[in-house]
Formats: C-alpha cells, sequence, structure tokens
C-alpha cells in the first residue's frame, strides 16, 4: 500500500507540470499586449512599460518565463497579480468561504444519499428506487473530468433559459400561434 501511495505522489509531478506548462503556454499565446489595458485610453509611459515588462519578465521567452514561475513556485510564491495584489493574500480571504461551502456541499450530498437509500430501502423495486437507480448510473456514467460536461450543462441551461426569456418576449409582444405551429409576432403579421 505504501509504495502505491509513493507511485502515485510521484506520478502526480508530470501531470502537475504538464499541466501548469499548457496553461503557461496557452496564457503566453494569448494574442494582445497585457500592458494594453493598464493606462487607459492613452498608451502607457515608455518607462513605466518596461519597469512592468521587467517585473512581469514579459522580455522573456517562454521557456525563460516558465522557469521563473516554476522557481518562485517552488519558494511558495505564487505571484501578485496585474493590480499589485499578493496571489497568496487572495487565497487566503477566499479559502474559508470555499472550505464553507465544500463542507455544506458534503453535509447536503451526505443527507440526501442517506435519505434516498433509506427510502429506497423501505420500498424495494418502487417508483423511488428505480428513479435513484437510473439518476445514480447517470451521474455515475457522466465523465470523472469535470471540465467536458460543465460546459455542456451550461450549454443546455442556457439554451433553455434563452428560449424561455424568448418566448415570454414573444409572448408580451402579442406572439400567436399560426398554422404551420410557429410562434409569429403581431408586429411581423403587419
Amino acid at each position: 500500500m505504501g509504495t502505491y501511495i509513493i507511485r502515485r505522489l510521484l506520478q502526480m509531478i508530470p501531470v502537475i507540470l504538464g499541466a501548469t506548462f499548457l496553461i503557461f503556454a496557452m496564457v503566453f499565446a494569448l494574442p494582445g499586449d497585457p500592458l494594453a489595458g493598464k493606462c487607459g485610453e492613452r498608451p502607457c509611459p515608455p518607462a513605466y512599460a518596461a519597469a512592468f515588462r521587467e517585473k512581469y519578465n514579459l522580455n522573456d521567452p517562454l521557456p525563460v518565463q516558465y522557469g521563473k514561475y516554476l522557481g518562485n513556485l517552488a519558494k511558495g510564491d505564487l505571484g501578485e497579480t496585474y493590480n499589485g495584489i499578493k496571489v497568496t493574500e487572495q487565497l487566503k480571504i477566499r479559502y474559508p468561504i470555499t472550505a464553507k461551502l465544500a463542507l455544506m456541499a458534503i453535509l447536503f450530498e451526505s443527507v440526501l444519499g442517506i435519505l434516498a437509500g433509506v427510502l429506497t430501502g423501505i420500498k424495494k423495486g418502487g417508483f423511488l428506487d428505480n428513479l435513484v437507480l437510473v439518476s445514480t448510473l447517470v451521474v455515475i456514467s457522466i465523465p470523472e473530468n469535470r471540465k467536458l460536461w460543465a460546459p455542456a450543462a451550461v450549454l443546455i441551461a442556457a439554451m433553455v433559459l434563452g428560449l424561455t426569456i424568448f418566448g415570454m418576449r414573444l409572448a408580451r409582444a402579442g406572439a400567436t400561434r399560426v398554422p404551420s405551429g410557429r410562434l409569429e409576432s403581431a408586429e411581423l403579421r403587419t
């Protein structure tokens, strides 16, 4: 068991390095200048621009920037935002709230799971038992990488919400059903 844990921990190293490099490279490849919005409508003074580029290592090539980033990361320095706020300070502020939310979610899921298990155990083969079985199978079948299904769920929710809002707007505008089954606005028929 100990060798398994050590092996898994060692496997995390290339995964973390690969993920951080991919994210770093994608941000590096973004079009535009990070300095573009710093001075508002007018261009930044050359002295400020040079100091900014030097401070954030923007003059260095990608491998050098990534190496400096990893060096600072190894020292526990997560850097600072473009506004000059330390990332560690931001995390200290936000971590307690995130921990409370996670704890509440775990408690909610535990209560809901135990309740569903007890209710389905009382009436085996009933509607609730089948509902819990099917919903559990659906949730288990979802890929573990939430990055694959979360955008799809957001898009579906946005489409449903958008259609609902669109339908409400049509209803307010005096829409009626035409023989083809489509909604048509009273203003479009004139």
